[in-house]
């Protein structure tokens, strides 16, 4: 049982814990997402596929805002209890480093012969040191060396920021925690957030009108979707009983009907948050759920892909790059996820997993107190 200590309204428990299999299976239809907006929207429209099929796959780039929303999500229920500890922040801030950074690296050093001859020593070490997306929509510069990467600049922003939100948040009355999640959802329709990428200038006319006399970095508008996921979270631990009975199989349905829905036949930046606003209330029903979407997600094959559904963001564009030197479309059309996908299992088995785990001891070993010893 997940314990928090807090205000009275925290106190509402079960004897069964939520389970979060399902929400590691929902990483990869994130990345699934990302991976056929980039690479099969374009293609199902050149076959005459029907335009609301083809309109969900042009949507597939707000798999990003869904990986935002389930990151504040994950991250607040895996440290609810541990913020409490002192010194967790260090742990944290080195669990993450070690999480994101050597597939990262490795994704950066696989694309380098693609991206050399357009990258400046500029771009090099805003990439390197992932603030190159700490910019206002207008700017392109998120988008060098691998244009997946931008994102994890985002993140970063996100994972300094958290030490600061987790108890802000955790010390949050009920009540509180509704009306921010209202605020969330209201900031992310009237600005349309979940569409805030580098160099799309005009994506938004509010935005666009506000941000003439005042720049405001993607980092920025971004947040609203972090801490919706961390406030989505709070109010799933701290009304957990009361939440469970909507957890079933119809409503799950209806709310990724739903979803679907607006993806195919919705228009413009506003409507397209509100799928992703009904995102945010999907995660908490399959949080708490005990239905066939749930055991789906949460199979062994799922949580293997999520797993991996890391390394298949980070690597799906060096990886079509090179399959492209073949110069057969045909053919590239079938290697290419084919590839893509075996390549990141192999990177989450052999290259993330030992990394993250050498890296977190080491700086275990490195903080552990000296055993004094005595001479008798």
């Amino acid at each position: 049982m997940l314990a928090i200590q807090g205000p009275n309204d925290m106190r509402e428990r079960t004897s069964k814990p939520a389970s979060l299999e399902a929400l590691t299976g929902i990483r990869f239809v994130a990345a699934s997402m990302v991976f056929l907006y980039h690479y099969g929207a374009s293609f199902a429209g050149r076959i005459g596929a029907p335009q609301p099929i083809v309109n969900i796959l042009s949507r597939g780039y707000l798999g990003v805002s869904l990986f935002f929303i389930l990151s504040g999500f994950i991250l607040t229920y895996s440290y609810m209890q541990r913020a409490q500890r002192t010194g967790w922040v260090y742990e944290f801030e080195v669990a993450r480093f070690a999480r994101i950074y050597p597939v990262y690296a490795l994704a950066l050093l696989i694309a380098l012969p693609l991206s050399a001859p357009n990258l400046t020593f500029g771009d090099a070490l805003r990439v390197l040191s992932m603030t190159q997306a700490w910019t206002t929509p207008s700017s392109d510069l998120g988008y060098a060396w691998i244009m997946q990467a931008w994102t994890l600049s985002i993140e970063l922003v996100f994972y300094l920021l958290f030490p600061f939100l987790i108890g802000r948040v955790c010390r949050m009355r009920l009540r509180s925690v509704v009306a921010s999640i209202a605020i969330c959802w209201l900031v992310m329709f009237l600005f349309g957030t979940p569409s805030v990428t580098p160099y799309t200038p005009g994506f938004h006319s509010a935005v666009a009108e506000l941000s003439v006399s005042s720049p405001i970095p993607i980092p920025a508008w971004r947040l609203f979707e972090f801490v919706l996921g961390m406030l989505m979270c709070r109010l799933m631990v701290s009304s957990r009983v009361s939440l469970q009975k909507y957890s079933g199989l119809a409503p799950t349905l209806t709310i990724i009907g739903l979803i679907l829905f607006i993806l195919a036949v919705g228009s413009g930046d506003r409507s397209l948050a509100i799928a992703m606003i009904l995102t945010s209330v999907l995660l908490v029903l399959l949080a708490l759920g005990d239905n066939a979407v749930v055991m789906a997600l949460s199979s062994k094959v799922m949580v293997t892909l999520g797993g991996a559904s890391y390394a298949l963001y980070l690597l799906q564009w060096p990886v079509r790059e090179y399959i492209r030197l073949l110069h057969r479309p045909a053919l590239e059309q079938i290697l290419n996820p084919v590839v893509a996908l075996a390549v990141s299992l192999l990177v989450f088995h052999y290259w993330e997993g030992p990394l993250r785990i050498a890296l977190i001891g080491a700086y275990r070993r490195l903080t552990r107190p000296a055993v004094e010893v005595r001479i008798t």
